[in-house]
């Protein structure tokens, strides 16, 4: 028997690659953490790495985000608007960026879990109760940090799986089969 030795990849992008940072929310600057998004949007063109930042949502504040973002850099995101369907924008992202300020009912985050989709969420109460890792929350004050993360997301093939292997049991928490449910009571 000729035994194979299978070696993991260190890396899962090369250099050249660009990472693909997701946001979505309805605009409103006051909760949703859109000045997050200006600021690591700043810090990722200062740091000159190759990423692009999707966004899906619209509202009252949109454009003030819009043109922010444009002044920074034109070519570097896409706005969406808001999306029917949330699959197809997840499926276009390789990370999902929720910086929200306060949020009683995350439903995003649980649309994202669902789908397996990589997240790093602001550490307020309802994301910190839910995704229970440090590596997945990050704090507003320490945005280099999160920039240090999304980089290790993206190159280290280790770090990522740990990070998927983390998200793939916060799923198992909170997934409820309605049907196996049904039964046992019927």
């Amino acid at each position: 028997n000729c035994i194979k030795k299978i070696t993991a990849k260190k890396s899962i992008r090369k250099k050249n690659d660009k990472i693909v940072i997701g946001f979505a929310a309805p605009m409103y600057w006051s909760c949703k953490g859109l000045g997050t998004i200006e600021v690591i949007y700043k810090e990722l063109i200062k740091k000159k790495k190759k990423f692009e930042l999707h966004i899906a949502g619209d509202g009252p504040q949109s454009n003030k985000l819009k043109n922010r973002l444009s002044k920074i850099s034109k070519d570097k995101f896409k706005w969406y608007g808001w999306v029917k369907d949330i699959d197809s924008f997840f499926k276009k992202i390789d990370i999902l960026i929720i910086p929200s300020l306060y949020d009683s009912s995350p439903k995003l985050l649980f649309e994202a879990i669902e789908k397996n989709k990589i997240i790093l969420a602001s550490k307020i109460e309802a994301h910190s109760e839910i995704l229970k890792y440090d590596e997945l929350l990050f704090s507003k004050k320490d945005i280099n940090n999160l920039i240090i993360r999304i980089n290790k997301i993206s190159f280290s093939k280790i770090y990522r799986t740990n990070i998927e292997n983390k998200i793939s049991k916060i799923k198992k928490k909170f997934s409820f089969d309605w049907d196996k449910e049904f039964y046992k009571l019927v």
